[in-house]
């Protein structure tokens, strides 16, 4: 049979990790070390109440001697939370344990202030984060606590405190460390998800601050069904507001210039049957003003089925609306000088000396200086030496 002493202490240390699951989901926001003096407070006098439910749910040794985890409580919440939050909850527990009385009122003060303490100084001396706390080093605490909690009897008269540590040190050794290791590793893993939760949003931030700067969004496509995730700066790009803002194919079709369609239409097909290597396409996309902007359209399949065929595509788009113009600004400058040059009463020629000697461009009057044709020239062997020969093109031809 086993003994009732291990079963109360049992009950009492899986009523602590049930509640400590509890206080996870209600503290999601919390992060530690660094909240507020206020959130603080709030969090101490949460611990406190899960400290009361703990002494008020005990293992009775005996009239007014009665034991509970709130040792294990309390010495994990100072090394996690710190001086503030630990205080107040001893100053709560140890109030209540008072309040209710007994022989062992003051013994048990007495081991809510060490364990606490236990926990805030191994928080102030410790060399390595909270994260890289291993369960060795949890279930040594663990132990060094419990060993000073059964010391604590002693505060106790002789031969209670001996009678009070035979019944109690087997099931307080044994299970209030291997208790101490679980929360404590159950509130490491917390707060790795807080810190990755963390450098989540830092990246997402960065991330969103980069597209922002390269006006580009992006977006992950459903190839089967054809309706896509964007991010933000998509919808934006085009003037929307990102609430609400819905990307189909064939909205996305709806909204591309009419000359722009059937190519893009074809590139992307093609990328999916496979027969590019990429999928990069530029295209004229109308804004929510009636605008034209022009998109730059990257895309990667990232995901196939059982059978090969694409699932899911990501990629970006960027507003290439300012290249664009800048290009059609320098045709436009290129089509002036050329319209000016060919009407000049001169001849006038460029041309490259490598990677091999070529004319880059002659006006009308270039070649009929020379009394021939611009193929004639390009190709004349004697009027490249002439030229090599005389900086200025060598002699006209019949000159004297």
């Amino acid at each position: 049979m086993i003994d009732p002493a291990f079963l109360g202490l049992i009950q009492n240390a899986a009523l602590l990790l049930a509640m400590a699951f509890i206080y996870d989901v209600m503290t999601s926001r919390y992060r530690f070390g660094v909240s507020p003096p206020l959130m603080q407070v709030g969090i101490g006098a949460l611990l406190g109440i899960l400290g009361g439910i703990l002494i008020l749910t005990p293992w009775t040794y005996v009239p007014g001697v009665v034991f509970d985890t709130r040792s294990v409580l309390l010495s994990i919440s100072g090394l996690f939370f710190g001086v503030i939050p630990t205080g107040i909850a001893m100053i709560i527990t140890s109030a209540l344990r008072l309040s209710l009385g007994g022989a062992a009122a003051w013994t048990g003060v007495a081991v809510i202030l060490a364990t606490g303490s236990l926990g805030i100084l191994w928080r102030h001396l410790r060399r390595h984060p909270l994260t890289e706390i291993s369960w060795q080093q949890f279930y040594l605490f663990g132990l060094l606590v419990h060993l000073v909690m059964l010391a604590l009897m002693f505060i106790l008269p002789w031969d209670t405190a001996l009678r009070v540590l035979s019944q109690i040190s087997l099931p307080v050794l044994l299970i209030y460390p291997l208790a101490t290791t679980l929360l404590g590793i159950l509130m490491v893993n917390r707060l790795g998800r807080e810190d990755f939760s963390t450098q989540l949003q830092v990246s997402e931030e960065r991330l969103r601050l980069a597209l922002m700067a390269a006006n580009q969004g992006l977006y992950d496509l459903n190839v089967q069904t054809g309706e896509a995730k964007i991010s933000p700066e998509y919808a934006t790009m085009l003037g929307y507001d990102p609430v609400g803002f819905q990307l189909t194919v064939n909205k996305w079709i709806e909204r591309m210039h009419p000359d722009d369609r059937e190519p893009v239409a074809m590139a992307y097909r093609d990328y999916i049957a496979g027969k590019i290597p990429e999928y990069r396409v530029e295209f004229r996309q109308r804004t929510k003003a009636g605008d034209w902007k022009w998109i730059l359209s990257l895309g990667k399949v990232v995901e196939y089925d059982n059978a090969g065929r694409p699932l899911r595509m990501i990629g970006t788009h960027t507003d290439i609306t300012e290249r664009k113009q800048a290009e059609e600004a320098l045709r436009e400058n290129e089509i002036f000088i050329r319209t000016v040059l060919d009407n000049l009463p001169i001849g006038i020629a460029v041309n490259a000396v490598a990677p091999a000697v070529e004319f880059l461009y002659m006006n009308d009057n270039f070649p009929k200086f020379y009394h021939t044709t611009r193929e004639a020239l390009a190709t004349s062997d004697a009027f490249w030496e002439a030229a090599y020969e005389d900086p200025i093109f060598g002699k006209p031809s019949g000159s004297k």
